[in-house]
């Protein structure tokens, strides 16, 4: 069992975030969180001024002499230059960017997306992988179906961040039973494949009333429609996003619900629109966000300040527009 007062630190940067696993001292973990901090800082153009020892201290639960000694670190490896300038305070005069994100220890950042499978989805790679390489920051983007599926893997830190929907975040906050409540958004960054409609085999009949209506259970857009036209059950159990053409092609479920971009071909198939949804859902349905551990706050707003500024909207568009090729 670890000593008590390492425990306590390892408590207290669980709740911060930070990747406890393999740290030899509180000095590190100490000079691990200065430097992700820093690095925000530095890319925000803030005017580089330290919080005092004493704060870092009190913040971190640590000594005085573990925050000297992180710091001295830092500067030892390079990674910044520091100023004391009297009462007002000490300042980063100089950074080694690739040497400060070195001590940050973020090694490559891992974002989970929905399925390639629309060119929605495609121009939102293309935006994030622009907006990593605008920082020049490491990324890796892997793609998951089902944003309860994402938000999974998010929880067991396989990946930094995962992107969902606006309306499948919200319907999570709300109804999820269990720690993806404490899953948290960074706001929105794109537009989301958003056309939801029924399908059903050539000329069969379709009736939302007593029409069977298959859907992935591990969307929570899925759900959430589902839900809001009063079909509370799934009919067919947990039906996997990807199947559900093949079954209705097959007949073995009446009907199912869709993202009709990720469709393809509709030849087989009668579509259906759904209506009666409401606007606000609607609204939410095509926005997606960015979600991160909610104790990540040094990666959120790392995450906040590379993927907010508007840019993977306007590449998203590009792409969707035909005026640049996909990239990621």
């Amino acid at each position: 069992m670890l000593p008590l007062d390492y425990r306590k630190l390892y408590i207290v940067f669980i709740r911060k975030g930070e990747r406890m696993r393999g740290l030899t001292n509180k000095q590190d973990a100490v000079r691990r969180v200065l430097a992700r901090e820093f690095i925000t800082m530095i890319f925000r153009g803030e005017n580089n001024k330290l919080s005092g020892i004493k704060e870092y201290a009190d913040r971190f639960g640590v000594g005085a002499g573990t925050v000297q000694g992180a710091l001295a670190d830092l500067k030892a490896a390079g990674a910044v230059s520091l100023k004391a300038c009297g009462a007002q305070g000490t300042y980063i005069e100089s950074v080694d960017r690739g040497r400060l994100l070195e001590m940050c220890e973020y090694d490559i950042f891992i974002g989970l997306l929905p399925l390639d499978s629309s060119l929605c989805v495609k121009g939102m790679a293309t935006g994030i992988f622009e907006a990593f390489t605008e920082y020049r920051l490491p990324i890796h983007i892997l793609f998951a179906r089902g944003s309860r599926n994402r938000a999974g893997i998010l929880l067991r830190e396989k990946c930094d961040f995962v992107v969902m929907s606006l309306c499948a975040f919200s319907y999570m906050h709300k109804n999820a039973p269990d720690e993806r409540r404490d899953l948290c958004s960074i706001g929105t960054i794109s537009g989301y494949p958003s056309e939801h409609v029924f399908i059903t085999k050539k000329g069969a009949p379709f009736s939302m009333a007593k029409t069977q209506v298959a859907y992935d259970a591990f969307s929570y857009d899925q759900i959430a429609i589902m839900e809001s036209l009063g079909k509370q059950q799934n009919p067919y159990g947990e039906c996997l996003g990807v199947q559900l053409p093949e079954l209705v092609r097959r007949g073995e479920v009446e009907s199912a619900l869709v993202e009709r971009k990720s469709l393809g071909g509709t030849d087989d198939f009668d579509v259906h629109p759904i209506k009666h949804l409401p606007a606000q859902m609607e609204k939410a349905l095509g926005e997606s966000v960015v979600a991160v551990r909610g104790s990540d706050h040094n990666l959120s707003d790392l995450l906040s300040l590379v993927l907010t500024s508007g840019l993977v909207r306007q590449v998203q568009q590009e792409i969707l527009d035909e005026k640049r090729i996909v990239t990621y």
